[in-house]
């Protein structure tokens, strides 16, 4: 945290909002909102109208997803992120309480409950003492939970509303806000539903095999390229896992034995790799774990696409790359049947589909993180890996769908 610059002020407005009318919130904070979610099993539609008041008044109900999976620091960082990226007009009352009470004890050098009551009656805030009563306990309590008071009233986070102040919401948010906003999120009794099914559909263990990888990449490399006799099979999940991880295997090689495994369309495969260079660059970028998180690497790879370096290889595919060869990341596979399978169960549209079955190019890193972040925990929630919880949700398609992909084609 910054120290506080005393030689800097706050102004007694944001974003033209003035900290002085309509800041009045209902009694309720962040530690306690988030009780209660754990106690109504994270479903917001279940919270009381005062509950889903604060829930609104930060912007979060499009990422509770988020939330329920991270721990005490996660979420205050979470927190202070979705302040940042709004305008103090398109937040209710509370970040706007905490932001007054750090006016007046710049402002005054006093912390004292019974002067901030002078002080709001002085500034035309409310002469009530409920309503001034109710400002101070939200205001104190959520700015110490997000670390810009101390426990004794001490600002030790000025900088923080310095750069909320200076930050005008870019139109690439708010073009993202249309994209993972415009559905309400799931009741509780389409949840469980949902999820019924999903945990029912656990049991069939299925296993997709991909088809076969030497037939494949003669079409798409020809004959004159030397390919593993190896390759005259069909490829499971651990198997192509395996072949990545030998580093006896070529990058080439490990690429076929990906882009065959999902059974990328061999004329798009052939396009993308009549110019191989850009493509193994990032093959051997994750074989060699360059890259720190999963969203570096999807940042990077849709950085090619957009230069148009990978004709032919969309989200779907590209994070095929990064599941298999760099799993030390924890990168899941964003095409479509995963998308739909999370986009169903969080009741809201996380992932941009377009034409119903396309992972469009709208989808950007922070989506894709928070896309494996909701696996991550649907994960912890059915005692399984990250991974094993993507191939239960990828399901089995073809004629004979498992049971979560005819649950999906029906109710997506």
């Amino acid at each position: 945290m910054n120290t506080l610059d005393s030689t800097t002020f706050l102004l007694p407005q944001i974003h033209g909002r003035s900290i002085f009318n309509r800041v009045i919130p209902t009694v309720n904070y962040l530690e306690r909102t988030f009780k209660s979610l754990e106690q109504n099993g994270w479903f917001y539609t279940n919270l009381k109208p005062w509950e889903k008041q604060i829930i609104k008044g930060y912007a979060l109900q499009d990422v509770i997803h988020k939330l329920r999976a991270a721990n005490q620091q996660s979420k205050v960082s979470i927190i202070r992120d979705q302040i940042l990226k709004h305008s103090a007009n398109d937040l209710g009352t509370y970040p706007l309480a905490i932001y007054l009470i750090v006016y007046f004890i710049q402002q005054t050098e006093n912390n004292q409950y019974k002067s901030f009551v002078e002080f709001a009656q002085k500034h035309g805030i409310t002469e009530n003492l409920n309503s001034i009563s109710a400002i101070w306990s939200c205001g104190t309590k959520d700015g110490k939970y997000l670390g810009i008071l101390d426990d004794s009233l001490n600002i030790i986070d000025l900088d923080f509303f310095h750069r909320w102040a200076s930050i005008t919401p870019s139109s690439t948010f708010k073009e993202k806000l249309k994209i993972t906003v415009s559905a309400p999120l799931l009741s509780k009794s389409s949840y469980d539903s949902h999820i019924a099914c999903f945990k029912a559909s656990i049991n069939e263990a299925p296993r997709f095999t991909g088809v076969n990888s030497l037939k494949w990449s003669e079409y798409v490399m020809g004959k004159e390229y030397d390919i593993p006799q190896f390759f005259n099979k069909k490829f499971d999940r651990n198997e192509v896992w395996d072949y990545c991880g030998d580093n006896t295997n070529t990058d080439l090689d490990a690429l076929l034995i990906v882009l065959s495994w999902g059974g990328m369309d061999r004329m798009h495969a052939k396009s993308l790799l009549d110019n191989p260079a850009p493509v193994l660059d990032i093959v051997r970028r994750l074989r060699s774990k360059k890259f720190e998180s999963r969203k570096e690497a999807f940042d990077y790879i849709q950085d090619k696409r957009k230069q148009g370096l990978l004709p032919g290889m969309g989200i779907g595919y590209f994070t095929k790359l990064i599941c298999f060869l760099q799993p030390s990341l924890k990168g899941y596979i964003m095409d479509q049947w995963l998308a739909k399978s999370v986009n169903l169960l969080l009741g809201s549209p996380l992932i941009h589909i377009a034409s119903k079955t396309w992972v469009s190019d709208q989808n950007t890193p922070a989506i894709y993180e928070d896309f494996c972040t909701y696996i991550d925990g649907l994960a912890s929630e059915i005692g399984k890996s990250g991974f094993e919880t993507e191939e239960f949700l990828f399901s089995i398609g073809g004629r004979k769908k498992g049971l979560w992909r005819g649950y999906v084609v029906q109710h997506y």
